[in-house]
């Protein structure tokens, strides 16, 4: 995990409790958080192709208000259960204004995206197929 500051990261601890106060967030195994440059978090976990967004300024305590789910395409995908496809490792670009994502099988396959923040679009950059 990286963290832009003491004060980013007692954000991110309060994140951590409230992702057992939302249904789809209940199963989520954490695995990576960063943060724009508004302070803004942006996470991931095993087992969940989603990019997850915690807005700083709208988070409640003992709640999931603030918290958005953004779904990853799972296209790419075709054949393999949804329980073996999962991101992978993270990282704000505070310069382009963009979260690169990593999102794979294990050692079956991988494919890394780009989620333009500005305009709210994630796009699809490689995947060995294309």
């Amino acid at each position: 995990m990286r963290f832009g500051g003491i004060a980013n990261l007692w954000e991110a601890l309060k994140c951590i409790k409230f992702l057992k106060c939302q249904e789809h967030l209940e199963q989520l195994i954490l695995y990576q958080i960063d943060f724009d440059s508004k302070g803004n978090m942006y996470f991931v976990g095993i087992h969940s192709p989603a990019l997850w967004f915690g807005n700083i300024t709208q988070l409640k305590n003992g709640t999931s208000i603030g918290i958005t789910k953004i779904p990853m395409p799972t296209g790419g995908f075709n054949g393999i259960e949804s329980n073996q496809i999962s991101t992978g490792s993270i990282a704000v670009d505070k310069k382009r204004n963009v979260v690169w994502a990593s999102m794979l099988s294990f050692a079956t396959k991988g494919e890394i995206l780009r989620y333009n923040i500005t305009q709210k679009r994630l796009i699809l950059l490689f995947s060995p197929n294309n």
